[in-house]
């Protein structure tokens, strides 16, 4: 049976490794090496004396527009905290913290898995890349049987990679443990284990198992894609223009030197070029001549090429460009919900998977503890607004809706109920101090009255 697991996990690795669906992850971390001072240049020996000249490495540009779009969707839906059951903090479960790092996994690999667990007699969880998950289902697809979970681990010792692999099924869970092929550990064990104590003294230890596989997943979207899948293209293409347009301005800057009347071969010109950065000039015979070609960069040509592309990266990858959403001096409400559209399409698709994996969480929670927990998870999206726009708004309702209505909605408030009963004991005060400000008038008035009689 490890062998057959071997297998299945080699050939698991083959069909991932290389796969656009997982390629997400590498575009959202990347890091271009920029050729920079000291690399700029390369070294040669001459009388015994060491010289540099520059050198024609590739400047690589890389503009992470991908990463700006799935940290853009991430806040649109998490930056202001989801309304979910309590008990969840009063359980250890960080709610809020948990979709942060599932809507992630699930955007960079188009799905993610929630690993339920209990340690120390507790509830805990931890968030598996689907890298390293291979999910067997039932016939029609709704109920997970088998779970093969696969994982490298660098040994503390040798520094050398050992594999981990867990076989998850309703029985309990099969483990292994592998370095070069050659197995270290094998182990059959239950889902998790209970410890009953007396005071500080254990009692006894009760294995158990979970009435379904501790594994949850989330899908990104309805197409099961992660969020690179529609702009990969674009990125390489925009990508490739500025650093192609960055390379060609020093190419253009360093090569093109024309020697009229020489004639030599590849390491005589070479050996010229070094004279040149060294001396900062060159010396020819009377036939002879040197100069540069001037070369005219297309450079509006290519200005207008990445325009358009970085236009529809933003439009497939249904986001906001921050530069066009900075337009105008007054730019209304409506005008930037319009400019949002895509992204609160985008968001709404994803709030949709998730809520299809918080039904399942909370069934999951709800069968395998003593608590009942409410599905009532709420996200409050958040995106710009002009506040005086919305404030203008809430004084043209006045008396038209529900002060608690207009509270929701104006920019300043962030708990209407609580903001209401502040609006209603101010109201109080100025009444009662308007109150007493009469009362205290009319009393002053009865004595001016009585004082008048007397007279």
């Amino acid at each position: 049976m490890s062998k057959e697991l071997l297998e299945l996990i080699k050939q698991d690795k083959e069909l991932k490794t290389g796969s656009l669906k997982y390629a997400g992850r590498k575009y959202y971390t990347y890091n271009p090496i920029m050729n920079l001072m000291e690399d700029d240049y390369e070294y040669y020996i001459k009388d015994n004396m060491q010289y540099k000249v520059k050198n024609n490495k590739k400047n690589e540009i890389y503009i992470n527009y991908f990463k700006m779009l799935v940290t853009q969707k991430i806040d649109y839906l998490l930056s202001k905290k989801p309304s979910y059951d309590k008990q969840f903090d009063n359980q250890g479960f960080n709610v809020f913290t948990m979709l942060d790092t599932m809507i992630l996994n699930s955007s960079l690999d188009s799905r993610s898995w929630l690993h339920v667990y209990i340690s120390n007699n507790k509830y805990q969880y931890i968030v598996v890349k689907d890298m390293e998950i291979i999910p067997y289902y039932s016939p029609d697809g709704k109920i997970l049987n088998r779970i093969i979970r696969y994982y490298n681990e660098s040994d503390k010792l040798d520094k050398k990679e050992i594999l981990h692999i867990e076989d998850w099924s309703l029985d309990g869970v099969k483990r292994y443990a592998y370095k070069n092929n050659t197995i270290l550990d094998e182990s059959i064990d239950s889902h998790y284990v209970l410890n009953e104590y007396t005071g500080d003294q254990l009692e006894q230890s009760v294995f158990s198992n979970f009435p379904m596989i501790p594994f949850i997943p989330l899908w990104n979207n309805k197409d099961h894609t992660s969020d690179l899948y529609d702009i990969h293209c674009l990125i390489v293409a925009y990508n490739s223009i500025a650093t192609g347009f960055i390379d060609n301005i020093k190419k253009f800057q360093e090569a093109l030197l024309i020697l009229r009347g020489y004639i030599g071969d590849k390491e005589s010109i070479k050996k010229i070029m070094r004279e040149m950065q060294e001396s900062k000039g060159i010396s020819v015979d009377k036939d002879g001549d040197a100069g540069y070609i001037t070369v005219d960069i297309p450079v509006e040509a290519r200005q207008v090429l990445m325009d358009i592309l970085r236009d529809v990266i933003f439009l497939l990858g249904r986001g906001v460009d921050p530069s066009k959403l900075a337009e105008g001096t007054n730019i209304t409400n409506t005008v930037i919900k319009s400019r949002y559209i895509q992204l609160n399409f985008k968001g709404a698709d994803c709030i949709k998977r998730v809520i299809e994996f918080y039904d399942k969480f909370i069934e999951f929670m709800n069968m395998v503890t003593p608590y009942t927990f409410n599905n009532d998870l709420e996200f409050n999206i958040s995106m710009l607004i002009n506040e005086s726009d919305v404030i203008d708004n809430c004084l043209k309702s006045q008396n038209m809706v529900s002060q608690e209505t207009i509270l929701k909605n104006h920019p300043w408030v962030e708990d209407p109920k609580e903001e209401l009963k502040k609006v209603n004991e101010e109201e109080k005060e100025r009444q009662k101090l308007y109150d007493d400000s009469l009362f205290n008038m009319n009393d002053k008035n009865k004595n001016k009255n009585i004082n008048d009689n007397n007279k």
